[in-house]
């Protein structure tokens, strides 16, 4: 028996921001299905959002499908533009790169075009620019919703969505377990990608000190928020995030990623962890989960693990 099978229901997956090195959750994600454990309620932002969109979509195939979609991904499919086109982009003062190439691989990864058609329910976060709040997207179109997860400020366009300017969520809850909370999670899973923030090995450019600067931010919200949920629920980090920096869109290392983290996450998971000792409200010796399968979560009912359309 594995330390999640001891975590109440119903059990959100919540997946964390980090483009290139989000690959680290597929492996994550391997471990943990294979050992038959399966979310009834799934998070995400950013890259996160992706994985969990493919997760929510296909629980038993999404590892295998996401260490295909991350081996074979190439820079140059997330974003085609040339050189001129780069101009072109900043010319318009708005964003970099166009999200041609972010949107033709959601539409190509997944089958459902709505939220109400994945088996397991799933939000997306993202970030309204106008109120500088977290936007928890739940329903309507799919691709809209992971684009404006995705958007970089910036780097991508921002997606204009119900008449909300949307971008990426890391802004405001990269690894989202309040949002997790908020729609009726009882334990918590989370799938952090992110590398440990490293001090710099050498002086850079000021593109280092941002880079630095904002990973410092990211770091301190993510503990500040995994605090807030460890207060109010059992809440498990799995191991095997990436040990070095790497580019956002560098995914040459996306098949060693994956296997470093399968291997950590299988070592954990037998492990003598005491889920009473993840969170201070622990839960009461001897009691279980009511129906922890037909409880509805996120304002749906989640389809049983056993009862999915083939």
């Amino acid at each position: 028996m594995t330390v999640l099978a001891a975590l109440p229901r119903p059990m959100a997956f919540v997946l964390g921001g980090g483009a290139g090195s989000a690959a680290a959750q597929v492996g994550m994600l391997r471990a943990v299905t294979e050992a038959g454990v399966f979310p009834d309620l799934v998070v995400g932002t950013s890259a996160g959002a992706l994985n969990g969109a493919v997760l929510a979509e296909d629980p038993d195939g999404a590892a295998q499908r996401l260490s295909a979609i991350w081996t074979g991904l190439r820079t140059r499919v997330l974003i085609p533009d040339s050189r001129v086109q780069r101009l072109r982009n900043l010319g318009g003062r708005r964003h970099l790169y166009r999200d041609v190439g972010l949107r033709r691989l959601f539409e190509q990864t997944l089958a459902s075009t709505t939220f109400d058609a994945l088996p397991t329910p799933l939000a997306c976060v993202a970030t309204d620019l106008d109120s500088g709040e977290p936007a928890v997207l739940r329903e309507g179109p799919l691709v809209s919703a992971l684009l404006a997860s995705c958007a970089v400020p910036g780097v991508f366009p921002m997606v204009l969505r119900d008449g909300r300017r949307l971008a990426d969520g890391l802004c405001v809850a990269n690894l989202p377990v309040r949002q997790a909370l908020e729609l009726g999670a009882a334990s918590i899973v989370a799938f952090d990608g992110r590398p440990a923030v490293q001090p710099p090995h050498r002086r850079g450019d000021v593109r280092d000190t941002v880079s630095a600067a904002f990973a410092a931010t990211v770091t301190h919200q993510t503990r500040c928020d995994l605090a807030h949920a460890r207060a109010a629920v059992p809440t498990l980090i799995l191991p095997g995030q990436p040990q070095q920096r790497q580019k956002a869109f560098d995914f040459s290392r996306s098949a060693q990623t994956i296997e470093n983290a399968h291997h950590a996450t299988c070592l954990f998971l037998p492990g003598d962890v005491d889920v009473h000792a993840l969170t201070p409200a622990s839960i009461p010796s001897g009691s279980a989960p009511a129906h922890p399968r037909d409880r509805a979560v996120g304002g749906r009912e989640r389809v049983p693990h056993g009862q999915r359309q083939q």
